[in-house]
């Protein structure tokens, strides 16, 4: 988890906040206080008092003022954040507190679901998909790839909603991206992981990257350029394996205000009556694991998959949760306003590792010091599930870390390491 948050923090903090921020405030001071902010966030939402997390408190007030300096100092200039303040006046008065929830929201879900898109891929029952992707990668020419940006930006800038037409969930579009993929590919030949090379080192201990620092024709045989298009395609496999990724590992409980006065109805001649101020709280774990909204097997990994559906009821219809990810990013009016950024950069961040390095699944230890190791998988003894209430929920032989349970809020993280063998692509 470590080498993800060396690698994403820096990059998304540099693409939303501009460079001038990080040079200002340097990045291991802001990545230190911002995992600190992060870890305290859920229970300080809670009335427990801040009183008693020193910790939140700490970090809060470091990336509080940093965000006063620089704001005062102008440097988010024409940045993301920057454009964003200019567009609502009225918020330039809490800026600082603004740019700390933004940060936030950039980071805090994208991280760990970078995490379990990654870790899944590393499965040896997912070794095919793995490998379908890459073979994408590996066909597309850097000449080509900006036309495809080109015309990604312009069918989203023509359709009514700002979403590509082929938006991820589609089952059409999941064929579509499928089939086409990866031209010759045999997956007889791609089934057996491939053999790690190198010392095996902990997921935690992984160097951070710079895709920067290397010349475009020394990084073998992708294209950054194709990376970006892949990641940008909403119907890509690999755009499909991030969505499957996020719906087995869904916040435990999003949690809403009722904004008026309404009668739910519940079977015929029944309602519930729920009134305007009301707390309401929906599980979408639970729901993503519910066979009559994702069918066949809903704890299976299936990047392939229909998105959500409901049978003989409108709940398809509502606008963000009919993909694959379902309710990760909420629904109706109010869903996350950054969920195709997070979906790109979590995509990016994906096939940045798999073209990057060579890396094998070695094993990783829950806290009740259990290991799970693919090479000692043995498919006549039952092993011990890492999951919870769903013990086959992507993972049937329990070979990743658990989910953490205590944080209910957001992309589950991982409990534990994960140790992986890991060499860099000549």
């Amino acid at each position: 988890m470590c080498s993800i948050k060396d690698t994403l923090f820096p990059a998304a903090v540099k693409s939303i906040f501009g460079a001038a921020f990080l040079q200002c405030h340097g990045i291991a001071q802001l990545q230190k206080a911002f995992f600190a902010f992060e870890e305290g966030f859920e229970l300080a939402a809670s009335p427990v008092p801040h009183l008693f997390q020193p910790s939140f408190c700490k970090a809060r007030q470091t990336l509080l003022q940093a965000f006063r300096v620089s704001w005062a100092a102008g440097h988010f200039g024409d940045t993301v954040v920057g454009l964003l303040l200019q567009e609502v006046p009225e918020l330039h008065g809490i800026a600082p507190h603004v740019l700390l929830a933004l940060l936030w929201a950039s980071l805090a879900n994208t991280i760990p679901a970078t995490f379990w898109a990654l870790a899944f891929l590393l499965l040896p029952d997912n070794q095919e998909h793995k490998q379908q992707i890459l073979l994408v990668l590996q066909s597309m020419p850097a000449q080509a790839s900006h036309a495809c940006l080109a015309d990604a930006r312009a069918q989203q800038q023509t359709s009514p909603d700002g979403r590509l037409p082929a938006a991820i969930g589609s089952s059409e579009a999941v064929a579509v991206g499928t089939a086409t993929a990866a031209p010759g590919f045999d997956a007889a030949t791609h089934a057996k992981v491939a053999e790690a090379k190198g010392p095996a080192t902990s997921e935690a201990a992984a160097p951070a990257l710079d895709t920067l620092s290397t010349p475009p024709d020394a990084r073998g045989p992708y294209s950054n350029d194709g990376l970006v298009t892949q990641a940008c395609d909403r119907s890509s496999l690999l755009a499909g394996c991030v969505a499957e990724a996020v719906r087995v590992r869904a916040p435990g409980v999003a949690v809403r205000m009722a904004t008026c006065d309404l009668a739910m109805p519940l079977a015929p001649g029944q309602c519930v009556h729920i009134s305007k101020g009301d707390m309401l709280a929906v599980s979408p774990y639970e729901s993503h694991h519910d066979p009559r909204f994702f069918q066949p097997h809903p704890a299976r990994y299936d990047p392939t998959r229909g998105g959500l559906r409901c049978p003989g009821s409108s709940l398809h219809e509502v606008p963000g949760i009919s993909g694959i990810a379902g309710l990760v990013f909420g629904g109706g009016r109010y869903r996350c306003p950054g969920r195709f950024f997070a979906e790109m950069e979590v995509a990016l961040t994906v096939a940045f590792f798999l073209t990057h390095f060579e890396m094998q699944l070695v094993s990783c230890q829950d806290s009740d010091g259990y290991h799970g190791s693919p090479q000692a998988l043995d498919s006549t003894k039952q092993h011990k599930p890492m999951g919870s209430a769903f013990p086959e929920s992507g993972d049937p032989h329990g070979l990743l870390p658990r989910a953490e349970t205590r944080r209910q809020v957001g992309i589950r993280w991982p409990k534990a390491p994960c140790e992986v063998t890991c060499k860099r692509v000549q």
